[in-house]
Protein backbone atom coordinates (compact mmCIF):
# COMPACT_ATOMS: atom_id res chain seq x y z
CA UNK A 1 0.00 0.00 0.00
CA UNK A 2 2.86 2.44 0.99
CA UNK A 3 4.41 1.87 -2.02
CA UNK A 4 1.42 2.03 -4.43
CA UNK A 5 1.45 5.69 -2.74
CA UNK A 6 4.70 6.18 -3.46
CA UNK A 7 4.80 5.45 -6.76
CA UNK A 8 1.31 7.60 -7.29
CA UNK A 9 3.22 10.66 -5.94
CA UNK A 10 6.46 10.30 -7.55
CA UNK A 11 4.31 9.47 -11.18
CA UNK A 12 2.73 12.94 -9.98
CA UNK A 13 5.62 14.86 -9.74
CA UNK A 14 7.01 13.10 -12.82
CA UNK A 15 4.10 15.14 -14.53
CA UNK A 16 4.34 18.10 -13.04
CA UNK A 17 8.19 18.28 -13.61
CA UNK A 18 6.70 17.31 -17.46
CA UNK A 19 4.61 20.07 -17.72
CA UNK A 20 6.96 22.55 -16.37
CA UNK A 21 9.57 21.48 -18.50
CA UNK A 22 7.90 21.44 -21.52
CA UNK A 23 6.48 25.46 -20.90
CA UNK A 24 10.04 26.48 -20.70
CA UNK A 25 11.28 24.25 -23.26
CA UNK A 26 8.41 25.80 -25.98
CA UNK A 27 9.34 29.22 -24.97
CA UNK A 28 13.23 28.75 -25.17
CA UNK A 29 12.78 26.97 -28.51
CA UNK A 30 10.07 29.81 -29.63
CA UNK A 31 12.09 32.73 -28.50
CA UNK A 32 15.22 31.06 -30.15
CA UNK A 33 13.95 31.31 -33.20
CA UNK A 34 11.97 34.58 -33.26
CA UNK A 35 15.82 35.85 -32.17
CA UNK A 36 17.17 33.78 -34.98
CA UNK A 37 15.38 35.62 -37.78
CA UNK A 38 15.38 38.87 -35.76
CA UNK A 39 16.11 41.27 -38.92
CA UNK A 40 13.70 39.30 -41.06
CA UNK A 41 10.57 39.93 -38.73
CA UNK A 42 12.20 43.70 -37.30
CA UNK A 43 11.91 42.91 -34.10
CA UNK A 44 14.12 45.64 -33.14
CA UNK A 45 11.91 47.66 -35.42
CA UNK A 46 8.74 47.60 -33.08
CA UNK A 47 9.06 49.81 -30.50
CA UNK A 48 7.34 49.27 -26.79
CA UNK A 49 5.28 51.83 -25.37
CA UNK A 50 3.80 50.09 -22.66
CA UNK A 51 3.86 52.33 -19.43
CA UNK A 52 4.14 49.07 -17.23
CA UNK A 53 7.25 47.85 -19.52
CA UNK A 54 8.51 50.99 -20.02
CA UNK A 55 8.81 51.88 -15.80
CA UNK A 56 10.05 48.07 -15.27
CA UNK A 57 13.17 49.44 -17.62
CA UNK A 58 13.32 52.01 -15.41
CA UNK A 59 12.65 54.50 -19.03
CA UNK A 60 11.06 57.84 -18.21
CA UNK A 61 7.56 58.75 -20.22
CA UNK A 62 7.29 62.05 -21.65
CA UNK A 63 5.19 62.62 -18.30
CA UNK A 64 3.06 66.07 -18.44
CA UNK A 65 4.47 68.72 -15.95
CA UNK A 66 3.08 72.48 -17.13
CA UNK A 67 0.83 72.83 -19.98
CA UNK A 68 0.19 76.40 -21.63
CA UNK A 69 -2.66 77.39 -24.38
CA UNK A 70 -2.05 79.69 -26.60
CA UNK A 71 -5.09 80.50 -28.83
CA UNK A 72 -5.17 77.43 -30.46
CA UNK A 73 -1.41 75.84 -30.00
CA UNK A 74 -0.05 74.32 -26.75
CA UNK A 75 3.08 74.49 -25.14
CA UNK A 76 4.08 71.33 -23.40
CA UNK A 77 6.89 70.29 -20.88
CA UNK A 78 7.74 67.17 -20.21
CA UNK A 79 10.75 65.64 -18.29
CA UNK A 80 12.12 65.18 -21.43
CA UNK A 81 11.40 68.27 -23.35
CA UNK A 82 9.76 70.95 -24.42
CA UNK A 83 6.77 70.76 -27.11
CA UNK A 84 4.84 72.99 -29.44
CA UNK A 85 1.41 71.00 -30.09
CA UNK A 86 2.83 67.59 -30.85
CA UNK A 87 6.72 68.36 -32.39
CA UNK A 88 9.80 69.02 -30.12
CA UNK A 89 10.98 72.16 -29.45
CA UNK A 90 15.06 71.85 -29.81
CA UNK A 91 15.56 73.41 -26.04
CA UNK A 92 15.18 71.96 -22.88
CA UNK A 93 14.52 73.42 -19.44
CA UNK A 94 12.25 74.54 -16.45
CA UNK A 95 9.50 76.97 -17.37
CA UNK A 96 8.96 79.86 -15.44
CA UNK A 97 6.51 82.04 -17.30
CA UNK A 98 5.51 82.30 -20.69
CA UNK A 99 3.85 85.49 -22.63
CA UNK A 100 2.65 86.79 -25.99
CA UNK A 101 2.06 89.17 -27.92
CA UNK A 102 0.81 89.86 -32.08
CA UNK A 103 4.29 88.46 -32.76
CA UNK A 104 6.39 86.47 -30.61
CA UNK A 105 5.57 84.30 -27.96
CA UNK A 106 8.57 84.14 -24.60
CA UNK A 107 9.55 81.91 -22.92
CA UNK A 108 11.41 82.24 -19.22
CA UNK A 109 13.51 79.27 -18.71
CA UNK A 110 16.58 79.59 -15.59
CA UNK A 111 19.05 80.84 -17.42
CA UNK A 112 17.38 82.32 -20.75
CA UNK A 113 14.87 84.15 -22.30
CA UNK A 114 13.34 82.32 -24.89
CA UNK A 115 11.43 83.95 -28.37
CA UNK A 116 8.93 82.08 -30.94
CA UNK A 117 6.90 83.17 -33.43
CA UNK A 118 3.72 82.82 -33.23
CA UNK A 119 3.49 79.56 -34.92
CA UNK A 120 6.53 78.14 -32.67
CA UNK A 121 9.32 79.17 -34.78
CA UNK A 122 12.57 79.37 -32.57
CA UNK A 123 14.11 82.84 -33.05
CA UNK A 124 16.85 83.32 -30.27
CA UNK A 125 17.57 82.39 -27.28
CA UNK A 126 18.71 84.81 -24.69
CA UNK A 127 21.29 84.79 -21.84
CA UNK A 128 19.33 86.00 -18.38
CA UNK A 129 21.57 88.75 -16.63
CA UNK A 130 22.68 87.82 -13.59
CA UNK A 131 20.29 89.38 -11.57
CA UNK A 132 17.58 87.49 -13.44
CA UNK A 133 19.26 83.77 -13.10
CA UNK A 134 17.88 83.64 -9.10
CA UNK A 135 15.53 80.90 -9.47
CA UNK A 136 13.02 83.38 -7.62
CA UNK A 137 13.46 86.31 -9.51
CA UNK A 138 11.41 85.01 -12.90
CA UNK A 139 8.55 83.42 -11.15
CA UNK A 140 5.22 85.29 -12.30
CA UNK A 141 4.79 86.67 -9.10
CA UNK A 142 8.03 88.63 -9.19
CA UNK A 143 8.23 89.19 -12.32
CA UNK A 144 6.55 90.82 -15.34
CA UNK A 145 6.72 91.81 -19.27
CA UNK A 146 5.34 94.95 -20.94
CA UNK A 147 5.56 96.84 -24.02
CA UNK A 148 6.44 100.37 -25.09
CA UNK A 149 6.16 101.09 -28.90
CA UNK A 150 7.86 98.15 -30.37
CA UNK A 151 9.79 97.40 -27.58
CA UNK A 152 9.36 94.37 -25.43
CA UNK A 153 10.49 94.82 -21.65
CA UNK A 154 10.85 92.51 -18.32
CA UNK A 155 10.83 93.99 -15.33
CA UNK A 156 11.43 92.86 -11.30
CA UNK A 157 9.16 93.89 -8.67
CA UNK A 158 12.23 96.07 -6.99
CA UNK A 159 12.27 97.78 -10.51
CA UNK A 160 15.38 96.28 -12.24
CA UNK A 161 14.05 96.34 -16.12
CA UNK A 162 15.76 95.62 -19.02
CA UNK A 163 14.76 95.63 -22.89
CA UNK A 164 15.09 93.46 -25.51
CA UNK A 165 17.69 94.60 -27.98
CA UNK A 166 16.56 95.01 -31.61
CA UNK A 167 18.82 91.90 -32.81
CA UNK A 168 16.96 89.82 -30.38
CA UNK A 169 20.18 88.67 -28.82
CA UNK A 170 20.46 90.18 -25.20
CA UNK A 171 18.89 92.06 -22.67
CA UNK A 172 19.65 95.91 -22.02
CA UNK A 173 19.27 97.91 -19.12
CA UNK A 174 16.00 99.73 -19.53
CA UNK A 175 15.09 103.19 -17.59
CA UNK A 176 11.76 102.77 -15.93
CA UNK A 177 11.25 106.61 -15.12
CA UNK A 178 8.40 106.38 -18.00
CA UNK A 179 7.12 102.92 -16.20
CA UNK A 180 3.35 104.66 -16.53
CA UNK A 181 3.79 104.21 -20.42
CA UNK A 182 4.42 100.66 -20.45
CA UNK A 183 1.01 98.23 -21.03
CA UNK A 184 1.31 95.40 -19.31
CA UNK A 185 1.39 91.80 -21.10
CA UNK A 186 -0.44 89.02 -19.12
CA UNK A 187 1.27 85.80 -18.41
CA UNK A 188 -0.09 82.90 -19.78
CA UNK A 189 -1.50 80.61 -16.91
CA UNK A 190 -0.49 76.86 -16.76
CA UNK A 191 -3.66 74.35 -17.19
CA UNK A 192 -5.05 70.53 -17.19
CA UNK A 193 -3.65 69.28 -20.70
CA UNK A 194 -6.41 67.19 -22.48
CA UNK A 195 -5.91 63.69 -22.44
CA UNK A 196 -5.68 63.91 -26.29
CA UNK A 197 -2.61 65.26 -25.97
CA UNK A 198 -0.99 63.48 -23.18
CA UNK A 199 -2.23 59.96 -25.47
CA UNK A 200 -0.99 61.94 -28.53
CA UNK A 201 3.16 62.10 -27.09
CA UNK A 202 2.95 58.52 -25.55
CA UNK A 203 1.90 57.58 -29.92
CA UNK A 204 4.71 59.45 -30.73
CA UNK A 205 7.49 58.42 -28.05
CA UNK A 206 10.74 57.51 -29.42
CA UNK A 207 10.46 54.71 -27.19
CA UNK A 208 13.95 52.72 -26.73
CA UNK A 209 12.61 49.59 -26.06
CA UNK A 210 12.40 47.17 -28.53
CA UNK A 211 10.61 44.22 -28.80
CA UNK A 212 13.73 42.36 -29.83
CA UNK A 213 15.00 43.15 -26.64
CA UNK A 214 12.35 42.08 -24.28
CA UNK A 215 12.40 38.73 -26.55
CA UNK A 216 16.06 38.24 -25.57
CA UNK A 217 15.77 39.13 -22.57
CA UNK A 218 13.28 36.76 -21.55
CA UNK A 219 15.15 34.08 -23.59
CA UNK A 220 18.24 34.34 -21.42
CA UNK A 221 16.44 35.09 -18.55
CA UNK A 222 17.87 39.14 -18.06
CA UNK A 223 14.05 40.20 -17.88
CA UNK A 224 13.85 39.54 -14.15
CA UNK A 225 17.16 41.07 -13.53
CA UNK A 226 20.36 39.08 -11.58
CA UNK A 227 17.78 36.38 -11.05
CA UNK A 228 16.72 35.32 -14.19
CA UNK A 229 20.03 33.72 -14.67
CA UNK A 230 19.54 31.42 -12.27
CA UNK A 231 16.03 30.88 -13.34
CA UNK A 232 17.39 29.42 -16.95
CA UNK A 233 20.09 27.35 -15.24
CA UNK A 234 16.70 26.03 -13.12
CA UNK A 235 15.22 25.03 -15.84
CA UNK A 236 18.13 23.21 -17.17
CA UNK A 237 18.34 21.59 -13.92
CA UNK A 238 14.61 20.70 -14.09
CA UNK A 239 14.63 19.09 -17.08
CA UNK A 240 17.73 16.86 -15.71
CA UNK A 241 15.34 15.82 -13.06
CA UNK A 242 12.39 15.25 -15.08
CA UNK A 243 14.37 12.55 -16.85
CA UNK A 244 16.10 10.68 -14.21
CA UNK A 245 12.57 10.79 -12.40
CA UNK A 246 11.04 9.22 -15.82
CA UNK A 247 14.34 6.37 -15.90
CA UNK A 248 13.82 6.03 -12.13
CA UNK A 249 10.27 5.18 -12.65
CA UNK A 250 10.53 3.28 -15.77
CA UNK A 251 13.14 1.02 -14.10
CA UNK A 252 10.61 0.55 -11.05
CA UNK A 253 7.89 -0.90 -13.47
Amino acid sequence: MVALFKKHVARKFHRLLAYTVAFLLFWLSLSGVLLNHTEDLKLNDVKIQQPWLLEWYQIDTPKIQQTFQLNKDWVIQTLQAIYWNESALPFRGNIHSIVQNDEFVFIMLSNDLTLLTSSGDLIEQIPLPAALRDQKATIPSNLAFFKQDNQVIVATKNSQAWQISDDFTQLIPAQVDNKANWIELPPISSQAAPKDIQKHLMDTFDSPLTLEKIILELHNGYFFGKIGPWLVDLASLLFVLMVLSGIRLHLKK
